[in-house]
């Protein structure tokens, strides 16, 4: 049993960091409320849930148990503001945040601080805060479960992520109402914080990255601008590795203007024109907050080609009122109520919404017997199977991160770093993969699936990697015709099989079958429920290989139209796939001789893959447009 008891979980971590009752439960709920959660009395929400455990230092977001389908809703929005905020979509974030506070926050104090910390983080990615208000609302967000704390001296204190991250926001802040020094310490106490943490590495390093955005911005304000540069730089390429956009702009940002103030000029120009050509590829407010500061400040004249494209607006968020969240709930309830969403009942309801047969469903997963017994709370799945049947009901693996075994959270973590590859293996992913098979459990084919993906790398001939991707794909789905694709729900691993299947028949003696593949993949997403972080991790990998096969077989005047008339919006949400189809994309306008837009489409291009530090790509980019067009980019 995999997805596991969350009273038992939060039991065994809370002995394990000898932790007592009353020091877990301070400010989150009473000792007895805690003691009935570990001995399976009540229930705990995902954000209560993920309350208690990050204090204890362990990596989770999501316990797959809601109050109702209120707390459901609420859940999954937050999930999906955060989701657009880190790619600076800021329109969409606050459209979930408004639903959010529509449902009231389920009365829940855990849902209201973050969204309270969520919407702080909107209003200053806007370039239109407040400070002094949004100071006082992060210190409300704070003090909901952290009603006593000294910011001054967090020893001792512990802390959850969103509280961290609170504190984070709260730093940058004081730097703002000129409070340095305060500013200082809270993100030193937070670099030793999160470095002795047990939080995953995922979760401490984006945190560690957004920390040192704000330090760096103090350092630079004490005119300590070496080691501002060495933080922020150290910080970006390790985003980079992770490829991990949320901090990557103003990371590049902040070593570009280190590098200026010591007088490096032509590094810190090109560092801010990646910036500014980034940000507006993405309709970002972010390159408009760049260039207003930089304009300014009078450090550099905005790129003629910026100069002449659609500024991107400011806008203002209205200011929530602070409400009294003390008749709020902690978010613990009897897990007897009607009301109660379990795991089973979540999946139950959302294959009758969409209308989805149980044998459709569990297709080569399980039998229906099985999902009938999951769907009426009679068993538990493994987390692998859990995973999957919750993409084939289109939502991601990334809006549910649930607890397993000890050997269920070793493979989580190999899965995720080799999620992280390079384009060509590395000795470092095949000895991953090695612990990968070691720690593989036996007749799982879901595992196995993901086992034969990833040896895949390992194999050069095109025709045998076709046949190796088709035998890992048959693993789930036995008869499986590309051309009947809407009959069938997939997973992230199909999906991500059925992409690496048509990218390699680009390369084979048949190439026009990856165009076959790749439009029957595009009339899944059309047909299908498919949500906006699931796409973000496999639709854009459609995308970047259709606009390569596009240019590669010269039709030239299909890549334009394409582009022009389809939505492309969920490339914003994964820079470095999005690069890769603008790389072609300005290629094909310039084959079409429309020049101009060719040209900025190109320092679309050429910035992110610079973010990105695929140098080669932009030299080849650069050489590309001198020869084939006589056009230098200006870059």
């Amino acid at each position: 049993m995999s997805v596991r008891n969350a009273g038992i979980f939060i039991k065994e971590a809370r002995l394990k960091a000898g932790f007592s009752l009353e020091k877990l439960s301070d400010g989150i709920c009473s000792i007895a409320s805690l003691s009935r959660i570990e001995h399976n009395e009540h229930g705990v929400s995902p954000s209560t849930f993920q309350a208690l455990m990050s204090r204890l230092g362990y990596p989770c977001e999501i316990f797959p148990l809601f109050e109702n389908w209120t707390d459901y809703e609420c859940s999954f929005a937050l999930i999906h503001a955060r989701f657009h905020i880190d790619a600076w979509q800021l329109g969409p974030a606050y459209e979930e945040l408004k639903k959010i506070e529509n449902k009231h926050w389920n009365n829940n104090k855990f849902h209201y601080q973050a969204w309270l910390m969520l919407y702080s983080i909107l209003q200053l990615r806007s370039g239109t805060a407040d400070h002094i208000h949004i100071k006082e609302q992060l210190l409300n967000a704070l003090h909901i479960s952290q009603p006593s704390i000294h910011i001054k001296n967090l020893q001792r204190t512990l802390l959850s992520l969103n509280e961290i991250e609170i504190l984070i926001y709260l730093a940058q802040e004081m730097l703002f109402t000129e409070q340095p020094d305060t500013c200082s310490q809270i993100c030193l106490q937070l670099f030793e914080y999160l470095n002795q943490s047990n939080f995953s590495f995922t979760e401490k390093d984006k945190l560690l990255a957004e920390c040192a955005i704000v330090y760096a911005k103090y350092l630079i304000s004490q005119q300590n601008y070496i080691q501002a540069r060495q933080l922020a730089e150290q910080h970006r390429h390790h985003m980079v590795e992770l490829m991990c956009d949320a901090p990557l702009l103003e990371l590049t940002f902040l070593v570009g203007l280190s590098d200026y103030m010591l007088g490096n000029i032509s590094d810190a120009t090109n560092h801010f024109k990646d910036v500014l050509y980034a940000s507006h590829a993405i309709k970002s407010p972010y390159m408009t907050i760049c260039k207003n500061y930089l304009t300014s400040q009078h450090i550099m004249v905005l790129p003629k080609h910026l100069k002449k494209a659609e500024d991107i607006s400011l806008k203002k968020y209205p200011q929530p009122a602070l409400i009294d969240y003390t008749c709020f709930s902690n978010g613990i309830f009897d897990i007897y109520e009607t009301d109660v969403i379990t795991l089973g009942r979540l999946i139950h309801e959302l294959r009758l919404r969409q209308k989805i047969s149980q044998k459709n469903l569990c297709q080569g997963l399980c039998s229906t017997s099985m999902l009938s017994k999951i769907e009426n709370n009679k068993i538990n799945p493994d987390i692998i199977l859990t995973e999957s049947l919750l993409q084939r009901l289109g939502l991601s693996d990334r809006e549910f991160i649930f607890l397993g075994n000890n050997k269920e959270t070793k493979l989580h973590e190999l899965r995720f770093k080799l999620r992280k590859r390079a384009f060509e293996p590395r000795n470092e992913d095949f000895k991953i993969l090695e612990q990968y098979k070691e720690s593989l459990p036996p007749n799982n084919i879901l595992y196995k699936q993901i086992y034969l993906y990833e040896t895949s790398y390992f194999i050069k001939d095109s025709n045998k990697r076709i046949q190796h991707l088709l035998k890992a794909l048959h693993l789930t789905l036995k008869d499986f015709n590309i051309a009947l694709i809407t009959n069938y729900r997939l997973t992230w691993m199909e999906l991500t099989l059925l992409n690496a299947i048509a990218d390699e028949f680009l390369f084979s003696d048949t190439p026009y079958v990856c165009l076959q593949y790749l439009y029957q993949i595009l009339n899944y997403y059309e047909q299908t429920c498919v949500d906006q972080i699931l796409q973000s991790q496999t639709l854009v990998v459609t995308l970047k290989i259709l606009f390569r096969y596009l240019y590669n077989h010269h039709q030239n005047l299909e890549s334009v139209n394409y582009y022009i008339t389809h939505d492309l919006t969920i490339m914003r949400y994964f820079l470095s796939k999005y690069s890769i189809v603008l790389f072609y994309y300005c290629q094909s306008l310039g084959e079409c001789k429309q020049y101009e837009q060719s040209l900025i489409t190109a320092c679309y291009a050429c910035s992110i893959e610079n973010i990105y530090e695929c140098f080669d790509n932009t030299s080849t980019l650069k050489e590309g447009f001198i020869n084939d067009f006589n056009l230098d980019i200006p870059y």
